[in-house]
Order: structure tokens, then sequence, then C-alpha cells
């Protein structure tokens, strides 16, 4: 969904070191004053130290099948991001824990503007830190004059800058200790956070020609710039955990982009396919992916619409497309599952909510069909929910339409054999974070009757993946595994229903 959206925290890396002796010597011994190591706040793993991997159509853990039931919250880094706010982050996934959700979805990027993650290509708050921190340094050893206190003051605010910039790490490792695995977007289509327009932007401003925000997708200089910002997440060693991020297996995947989507071309070609100008923008970025860490699954961050590759499943959009391919895209072999995202209350305005839930059964279904026939892949309902803002809404109708589309995942997860691995709603939030509201928020401490179908679809999910049997390898062992039948009625599964 498009982000009303946070202002994540930075990733520290490091920069230069100093100059001299004197002030290495003087750095260490103000930084003893000034700083609590980071090791004081390392935890414990969570419960399993295996890497969730793809099986054909299924998702395994520890040779067994995975399926999930879990949530977004876009805004754990940036929450993360001020230490005085971090109870925040351990609320909400302990609470996500408790209920039995274990994927959550959240953002590893904000690029430009206020208190950026990426300041500009390549250039990350840290290195903003370091410089001035050195300054002081060299104040501190060259001019006896000054104020002792204020240049205690100053270092102690790019301290506390120092671990804001720690936001992804504490979200990572609170995570582990909660037994909760993460999908991580590593950037936006939209303009929130910086998004594609702001990777534009700096090409321009670096004097490339460059026309609007699809060259996001065409443009070489552009390209480079996102492939440096997945480089840097995905070999940034966790401060609290000393563990590399392509290292640990607490989180589950990498996703390439939120709703991509090309203006300028709505056939989804733009996005997905070579022509002699650039190679695919999803198959280089996918591959590179690979290239830097080869233990995660990729996948893209699409909503679902269908492009010209399949003419007769535009039939399931909602009215129109958005410069995506649903199949072309997702055949990509570095593509490891497909996901969408359906936000009936938005694509299908003045229809009555019959009709909204008939549109989702029938998006979940065609997409699921597709997923185990065609790209014999696992797909995820990564987003869906009810907003509040809806002329009519009540905590019922939100229950009853999160009922129809659990009960639409799990029979789906059941006749496809774990095909569909499961759904993340949209979206869990912490007390007092009223101004973050979109109208879709949850906040399980506060809302007795969403914690209990939350509940209800995790223990659903949880027993029919102990009843499932991981599906069999081909001879080449490359990926593609042998489809398996259905496996009886849900009233047959151990006794398990919905009713």
């Amino acid at each position: 969904m498009q982000c009303r959206r946070n202002r994540v925290a930075s990733f520290l890396f490091s920069s230069k070191m100093a100059k001299s002796c004197c002030c290495l010597a003087a750095a260490l011994a103000l930084l003893a004053i000034v700083s609590v190591p980071c090791s004081s706040f390392r935890v414990g793993r969570s419960s399993s130290s295996s890497f969730v991997r793809r099986r054909g159509t299924q998702f395994v853990l520890d040779g067994s099948p995975f399926l999930f039931n879990g949530f977004n919250a876009y805004w754990l880094m940036h929450v993360a991001a001020e230490p005085a706010e971090r109870p925040k982050v351990s609320e909400v996934l302990r609470a996500a824990a408790a209920a039995g959700l274990t994927v959550g979805r959240a953002w590893a990027f904000s690029d430009g503007g206020d208190r950026a993650l990426q300041l500009s290509p390549g250039v990350y708050d840290e290195r903003v830190f370091q410089v001035e921190q050195l300054h002081a340094f060299d104040a501190l050893t060259n001019d006896r004059s000054i104020d002792r206190s204020a240049l205690h003051l100053r270092i102690s605010t790019h301290m506390h800058i120092y671990d804001r910039k720690q936001g992804l790490d504490f979200v990572i490792a609170e995570a582990q200790k909660n037994g909760v695995r993460l999908i991580l977007s590593l950037a936006n289509n939209y303009k929130d956070f910086g998004g594609r327009a702001q990777y534009v932007e700096w090409a321009r401003e670096a004097g490339v020609a460059v026309n609007g925000e699809d060259d996001f997708y065409t443009n070489p200089v552009v390209r480079g710039y996102y492939k440096n910002h997945v480089q840097k997440v995905l070999t940034r060693v966790n401060k609290f955990t000393n563990v590399t991020y392509k290292d640990d297996p607490t989180i589950l995947a990498w996703e390439l982009i939120n709703e991509p989507r090309c203006q300028e071309d709505y056939s989804g070609k733009t996005v997905n396919v070579w022509d002699v100008i650039s190679i695919a923008w999803v198959q280089e970025m996918a591959s590179y992916c690979k290239s830097v860490d080869e233990r995660h699954m990729v996948e893209i961050g699409m909503e679902g619409f269908y492009g010209d590759s399949m003419p007769e499943k535009k039939q399931y959009n909602p009215g129109y497309q958005v410069g995506t391919d649903y199949i072309t895209s997702n055949l990509i072999e570095e593509i490891d599952f497909s996901t969408i995202h359906a936000y009936p209350d938005v694509w299908l305005p003045g229809q009555n909510e019959e009709a909204r839930t008939r549109f989702v059964q029938r998006w979940l279904r065609s997409h699921w069909d597709d997923a185990g026939k065609t790209l014999k892949k696992p797909l995820v309902f990564s987003e869906f929910g009810k907003s509040k803002k809806d002329p009519g809404y009540s905590e019922h109708a939100r229950d009853v339409y999160l009922d129809a589309v659990f009960s639409g995942v799990y029979d789906l997860a059941r006749i496809g054999d774990g095909s569909l691995g499961g759904g993340l709603v949209w979206q869990l939030m912490a007390q007092g974070m009223e101004s973050y509201y979109d109208g879709y928020e949850i906040v399980l401490a506060q809302d007795a009757a969403a914690r209990a179908v939350l509940s209800r679809q995790s223990r659903l999910m949880s027993v029919l993946a102990r009843t499932m049997k991981v599906a069999v390898a081909d001879e080449k062992e490359v990926g593609r595994f042998a489809p398996r039948g259905g496996r009886g009625t849900r009233r047959e599964r151990n006794g398990l229903h919905r009713g």
C-alpha cells in the first residue's frame, strides 16, 4: 500500500580513521565516557537458526513445510531510530508472537529528506556523524581553550545519532528474540521516504539526462544507485547481534521494491522485459541480490496486477493496469515466491462490501492458481486489511472480512499442499502511535476481537503445516518439484475446521 509512512533510521558503516595516534587515543577515551557498548544490548537467538527456503511450491524450514500467519509494520525501523521509542517495537513484536504471528514485513529504506537513511547515493548518515566527531576530536587535541562541557554535549548529541541509526539493527534483534522472521523491503515505488522519485532526482542533480520517475527502471546510473543501497544493507553487520544481515536467518526474504508501478508503460514490459536499451529491472536486481546474498529468498513486492503476457487474465484486475506483469516478472528464476496485495476499498470505490469481498476471493484464487501451475512457486498474500475510514465501518465488519480472507488463505494452503504460504495483515501498531494511524491500524493490546481472529488463523496454519508432507525434489535439485494433489476436506484434516 502507498505509505503515508516513515522516516526510517540509517545504518552504520565505517568511514574514515583518525589521522593520528593522538587523535585516536582521544577519540577512544571520549567514546568510553559518552557511549554504552552495543554488546550490552545483545539478545539471544530465536527458536530456529535455520533459513526458511523454497522447495518447489512450498516454503520449508528444517526439512518441514513452513506456513505462517503474519503482519505488516512498515514503521518498525523509523520508531526504533529513537531509543526512547523502542519499547513500542518490542511491544508489537511480543504481541505478534503471542498471537502466533511468525512473519513480519517492514521497510529497510528512507532515501533523502529529513532523518534519511540514505542521504545521497551511497552516502549514509553515519558518515556525517563520523566527520563531525573527528572535527570534535581535533578540537579536543588542538584547542586547549575549548569549552569541555560544550564539547561533551556535542559528542553526546552525535552519540545519540549513532544509537538512532541502529534502528533496523534493533528491529532485527528484537524479532529474533521473539521468534519473528522479517521480510525487508529495499525501496519504495512512491515518493514517501524518497522512493523512485528521489533516486531519479539524485541522477538529475548529478547531471544525468533523465525524464521522470520511470527512469528508475531503465537508467544505468539510477540502477547503480539502487544496487549500491542493496549492497550496503545486505552486507551490514548488526551491532546488537554481530551477525551480518546476509547471514541472519531472522530475515526471511528481501523485497526489491514496495508495489512497483510504471506509468509510462502499462504493459509491464519496461519493468520486466529485455530490450535493446536495458536489461529488465527485476531480472538485474534479483540477480544482483543473489550475487551478494545467496542464502536468503528474494521477492519483488508486486501487488499482482496482470499485464499483456496473458491477456485473458486481465479480467481479474480491478479495471486497470499499473505497468507491471505478475506472470512475466515472477517467472524469473531468481525470484523465489510471488506476492499479491488487495485493497478493494481503494481499488473499487462505490461498490458494496459483498462485491469487494468477491473481488478479493477471485483475486486470491487466480493468483494462487498461477503460482502453482505457471510459476511453480509459493504465493504470499502480503498486504490486506480494512480501513476504519470506509463508510459503514465497524469492528464486526472488519473481523468478518478478515475471516473471509483468512478462510481463503487457509483453504488454498490446504488444497495446494502449502503453495499459499501465508498472509500478512496491514497493519499492527503499538499503543500511543495515533500519529501513525492510516485507518488500517490494529493495536493488539487494545483490540481483543482482532487478537482472537488473528490468533485463530495462526493456530490453524500451524496445525496445517504439521499435517503436510514436504515436496520431493526432482533429480537436478533446481527448485522445481513434483506437484501434489489435494489432501482431503478441512474436517478430514485432524478435525481442523473454521466453523
